[in-house]
């Protein structure tokens, strides 16, 4: 609706948005059956869209296709598919290696994932497990979810999408479930999160570029105190505010693509990423909201689909202050922060 480039050009942009208006998921789907469409995944897997979330691939790419799927805001588990790619691990696998898990010598493992995307549906698990000797360090174990003393229960979530609580009560494993171990454990966790990270970030951009668009076309449409909304100066000024947000962090998502495809590790770039998904694109929703006034929070209007989406992200990445502690202490041991003394 507006003039501006609200999402940069990227390969297959275009194709890709037809595919997902084509299942009629412009409009948002309503979460179902596994917390997604299992037949659109299989397509996008078809055509090969889904490559792009496994090493190899152009970052650019997995940030179009996050991004696309933010703005048509359709649920799928793409980030459990890119933190299971690059981890190693079966790609169909649901991934808890944040949760505290404790693995004995005699290849038991035990403990609790709160939160979990899509876990009730995926066939395997990810953990990372540690040990109580802690001489070979933590271990990257796929436990198989019929495995027995694998309890999984679906949990309400604020973004709307399927969250479960894994529980794992001395899950026998075979020596073969153990993917890495040590310090190639940690790397390969710790390169799978940033990549995580930045596909939860595009998918937040491409949400934050769908409320931009829809709140100025309302703003046209709408009608009130004879003519439409969007002549009104305190409207105009609430939209240009979020197209200001929205491209702050759209650019600093392109940063870190960019520092990604360089061959660097991109943590700065990412935390300032995250910083401001989780600051910028939540005052986009907040306006969105402004504008549409009271509708805005009818279901009909559509409008929380997106709003929850990025909430959930920005509770998902840690919230605003980590990720600004962390963008902080990235340009301390980059040598690139002043801090005015001497």
């Amino acid at each position: 609706m507006t003039d501006i480039e609200l999402l940069p050009d990227g390969a297959g942009r275009a194709s890709l948005r037809a595919v997902l208006a084509a299942a009629g998921a412009a409009d948002g789907v309503v979460a179902r059956g596994p917390g997604y469409d299992p037949q659109l995944w299989a397509e996008l897997d078809r055509q090969g869209w889904l490559a792009a979330a496994a090493p190899g691939a152009q970052v650019g790419e997995l940030a179009v296709l996050a991004s696309e799927l933010g703005w048509a805001r359709v649920p799928a588990p793409l980030h459990n598919r890119v933190e299971a790619c690059w981890m190693g691990a079966p790609a169909t696998a649901a991934c808890c290696v944040a949760a505290r898990v404790v693995m004995t010598h005699e290849l038991v493992v035990d403990g609790i994932a709160p939160y979990v995307a899509h876990a009730d549906s995926a066939p395997v698990v990810v953990v990372l497990a540690e040990r109580p000797d802690a001489s070979d360090g933590p271990s990257l174990v796929v436990v198989p979810m019929d495995a027995p003393g694998v309890t999984v229960r679906t949990r309400p979530s604020l973004a709307g999408d399927r969250q479960a609580e894994v529980r794992l009560d001395h899950v026998a494993v075979s020596p073969g479930a153990v993917i890495a171990v040590g310090d190639d454990a940690r790397d390969r966790v710790d390169r799978a999160r940033r990549m995580s990270t930045l596909s939860r970030c595009a998918e937040a951009v491409g949400a934050s570029a769908a409320l931009v668009d829809r709140t100025a076309a309302h703003a046209v449409s709408r009608h009130q105190f004879g003519g439409p909304i969007g002549r009104l100066q305190a409207v105009q000024h609430r939209c240009a505010d979020m197209v200001m947000d929205h491209l702050a962090a759209l650019g600093a998502v392109e940063d870190a693509v960019g520092a990604l495809e360089a061959g660097g590790d991109a943590r700065v770039e990412l935390a300032a990423a995250a910083s401001l998904v989780s600051s910028s694109c939540l005052r986009v929703a907040d306006s969105a909201h402004r504008v549409w006034g009271g509708t805005g929070y009818l279901a009909d209007a559509g409008v929380h689909r997106w709003t929850r989406l990025l909430r959930g992200t920005a509770a998902q990445l840690g919230g605003t202050h980590a990720q600004r502690v962390a963008l902080v202490s990235g340009l301390v041991a980059r040598g690139a922060w002043s801090t005015h003394v001497g």
